[in-house]
C-alpha cells in the first residue's frame, strides 16, 4: 500500500517538480552569468518561491533536499 501511495503523489506531482526544477536552474544560471541582473535573479526567485510556496510540502522539499 505504501508503494501504491508513493507512486500515485510521485505521478501527480511530477509536472510540480519539473516546473521547480525548470525554475530552480533558470535561478542559477542567472545568478551565475557573469554580470547577473539583479531584476532578473529577484523575479526568477519570486517565481520559484511563489511555485514552491503553492505546491504540497513533500514537493516543496524535494528541491530543497
Amino acid at each position: 500500500q505504501y508503494d501504491a501511495i508513493m507512486k500515485d503523489f510521485a505521478e501527480k506531482t511530477a509536472p510540480l517538480r519539473d516546473k521547480l526544477a525548470a525554475k530552480y536552474l533558470e535561478l542559477r544560471t542567472l545568478g551565475n552569468s557573469p554580470a547577473p541582473d539583479p531584476k532578473a535573479v529577484g523575479k526568477a526567485t519570486e517565481e520559484l518561491v511563489a511555485s514552491a510556496t503553492n505546491s504540497p510540502r513533500n514537493a516543496r522539499q524535494w528541491w530543497t533536499g
